[in-house]
């Protein structure tokens, strides 16, 4: 599903070379759910950004359904990433102004071609999955943490992603909070959704399948 091969970042400033990845080989498979770990600034979010293609690798190969991304447009890229991933973050990135089911909706705006549907009912679909249909017609601020990262995940689910990127999906929430959404991540992952989530939580990491360390930019296990 995922393939990473000898991938590395580094950023430049003036006087400074910062190697955010280096050397990274890595494999994830159909079906997996992965979370990936290792202290602030070891190159996690990096990571996540280069297989989510919001970012390019300074060198290596990146494949995607065995697709060497190297060298698409941008064009093509942006295609790629809406057919086939779905991204969660950390902060929600709610918009304050539109109801639950318009900030679900908002994805497909961008979508054109493959599939052609009734947005209103897929956005229900996915608010259902996430326990939040009572809720489509409230504003982001009517919300607890807990309730509009589940409408961030509804919102990640539009598209219907073969793989889902989650950054830190529960570290704004409490513990309670944070239970309920792992829980939500591993009944997709049940339904054969993919899914790679950078998490600072042992106790969350371990209900996942499989568990990717880091240090200083480069994979420890």
């Amino acid at each position: 599903m995922i393939e990473l091969e000898t991938i590395n970042k580094i950023y430049y400033t003036k006087d400074v070379e910062t190697h955010a990845l280096s050397n990274i080989n890595l494999t994830i498979k159909s079906g997996e759910f992965v979370s990936i770990m290792g202290p602030s600034g070891c190159g996690k979010s990096t990571l996540l950004n280069i297989i989510g293609l919001l970012d390019e690798p300074t060198s290596g190969i990146l494949r995607i359904e065995s697709v060497n991304v190297n060298g698409m447009s941008d064009k093509q890229l942006a295609s790629l990433r809406n057919q086939k991933l779905g991204f969660i973050f950390q902060n929600f990135h709610l918009i304050p102004s539109l109801t639950v089911q318009s900030n679900v909706e908002l994805p497909m705006t961008y979508r054109s071609g493959k599939i052609l549907f009734d947005r209103k009912k897929r956005a229900q679909e996915v608010l259902e999955i996430v326990g939040l249909s009572h809720r489509q017609k409230h504003y982001p601020a009517q919300l607890s943490g807990g309730q509009s990262q589940r409408v961030a995940i509804a919102r990640s689910l539009m598209g219907y992603p073969e793989i889902i990127l989650a950054d830190e999906p529960t570290g704004n929430l409490d513990s309670k909070m944070g239970i309920e959404i792992i829980n939500i991540l591993k009944e997709l992952n049940k339904s054969g959704v993919t899914i790679v989530m950078v998490t600072h939580d042992e106790k969350i990491a371990e209900q996942t399948t499989r568990i990717i360390r880091f240090l200083d930019g480069k994979l420890v296990n």
